[in-house]
C-alpha cells in the first residue's frame, strides 16, 4: 500500500495540513507569521481571531502499468495514486496572549488511484477511480512556556490537540468496492496529538525548530495508520523590518493602531517525518512506513498587518521508504488568512 505522508512537520499553529500515507491525518492549517511548515512559539494576542484557506498539493511519482502488473505477479498489495489535493478552512481565537485555541476541517481529494489486479489468474492493472470527501476535524491549542510578551529569549511553546473521527469514511471505487482506510477521506479513528516549539529571533531573522508526534489509533475496517514523529527547522527573513511573530499578522500591539504596508518575509525550511507501518486487522503492511525529508522554500506577504498570503515549494531530498511505495515529485502549499 502507498503511503505518502509528506508535511506532517506542518501540523501546527501557522502550518500546513498534516498529508499522511495518502491521508490527512491531522489537518492543522493555519496563516501565521514565520514559517510556513514548521510551528513556531508565537501564540495570538488575547481576543484576536484568525481564519484562513489553504490548498495543499502532492504530485507523486507513480507506478507504471507494467510496474503494476508485476506486482500483480508477485502478489504485492501496492496502489498508485496520480496526485493528491487538500482544501483546509482553519479557525483560530486568542483565548489569552500565552493560549490559542484552533480548528481545522480538510476535504481531501485522491486522483487516478490504480492497484494490481489477478484477473482469471491474469496479472494486469485495476483503474478504480478518485476518492473526494470531507477529512477528520482537528481541534488544538497552543500553550506559551514563556513570557508571550517577552521577544529577546528562547521563546517555548506547547501543543495539544486531538483529531476526531467525523470524516467520511465509506467512498467506493469504480466497481461499487470499499476504498481501503488509507484512501478514504477520513481514517475513522481519534488521534491525540502532542508537540513542542521553540523560537529564537535575531534583528530581521528568526529560526523556529518544532516536533511533533501523533500517536493514531485504530480506525475504519480495523485499520489504525501508524504512529508519526516529525521534526523541523524552519528561517524566516523579514525584508526591511523586525523578524516576523504572530502578532504581526494578527493586528498590533495592544493600544498601537495597525502598520500600513506590506512585509514580505522570505523562508526556508527543513521538515523531516518517520511513520511507523500501518496494521490491518493486526497485521503490520511491509510497504509501509519509513522516514521521507524535504527542503521547502516559501514566501509569506502580510498585508496592513491583518491579510497574511503564503506559498511554499517542497523539494524531497531523502526517501527512505519500505516495499512497494511511491516517492514524492514535489509538493506545494498556497494559502491565505485574515485576523480580525
Amino acid at each position: 500500500m502507498t503511503r505518502l505522508y509528506v508535511l506532517a512537520a506542518a501540523a501546527l499553529l501557522g502550518a500546513a495540513p498534516v498529508a499522511l500515507a495518502d491521508h490527512t491525518a491531522s489537518a492543522l492549517a493555519g496563516g501565521g507569521a514565520g514559517p510556513i511548515n514548521t510551528m513556531t512559539a508565537d501564540t495570538l494576542p488575547e481576543g484576536l481571531f484568525s481564519v484562513c484557506w489553504q490548498v495543499e498539493e502532492l504530485d507523486l511519482t507513480t507506478f507504471s502499468n507494467a510496474e503494476l502488473t508485476a506486482f500483480a505477479e508477485q502478489d504485492v498489495d501496492a496502489h498508485s495514486v496520480d496526485r493528491m489535493l487538500v482544501h483546509s478552512v482553519c479557525f483560530e481565537y486568542g483565548v489569552s496572549d500565552a493560549f490559542t485555541l484552533g480548528a481545522t476541517l480538510p476535504y481531501i481529494s485522491r486522483h487516478d488511484v490504480r492497484e494490481p489486479e489477478l484477473d482469471a489468474g491474469v496479472p494486469g492493472v485495476a483503474a478504480i477511480g478518485d476518492s473526494d470527501g470531507l477529512g477528520d476535524l482537528s481541534v488544538y491549542g497552543k500553550y506559551r512556556l514563556d513570557d508571550p510578551k517577552q521577544h529577546d529569549a528562547l521563546e517555548w511553546a506547547l501543543l495539544g490537540g486531538i483529531k476526531l473521527s467525523t470524516g467520511e469514511t465509506d467512498e467506493r471505487d469504480h466497481e461499487g468496492a470499499l476504498f481501503e482506510t488509507e484512501f478514504q477521506p477520513g481514517s475513522g479513528s481519534v488521534d491525540p496529538l502532542l508537540g513542542l516549539a521553540v523560537t529564537r529571533r535575531f534583528g530581521s531573522a528568526s529560526l523556529s525548530a518544532s516536533v511533533l508526534g501523533v500517536f493514531t489509533t485504530e480506525g475504519s475496517q480495523d485499520t489504525e495508520l501508524g504512529d508519526i514523529r516529525t521534526y523541523n527547522l524552519g528561517y524566516a527573513y523579514r525584508l526591511g523590518g523586525e523578524a516576523p511573530r504572530e502578532r504581526d499578522a494578527a493586528g498590533a500591539e495592544p493600544g498601537q493602531p495597525p502598520k500600513a504596508g506590506t512585509a514580505w518575509d522570505l523562508i526556508l525550511e527543513l521538515n523531516s517525518v518517520h511513520r511507523q507501518a500501518e496494521t490491518i486487522d493486526g497485521t503490520k503492511d511491509p510497504n509501509s512506513g519509513g522516514t521521507r525529508v524535504f527542503l521547502s522554500p516559501g514566501v509569506r506577504a502580510t498585508v496592513d498587518e491583518h491579510w497574511s498570503a503564503y506559498a511554499s515549494v517542497g523539494f524531497p531530498i531523502s526517501e527512505n521508504l519500505n516495499g512497494a511505495e511511491q516517492e514524492t515529485d514535489l509538493r506545494a502549499v498556497v494559502g491565505v488568512s485574515w485576523s480580525f
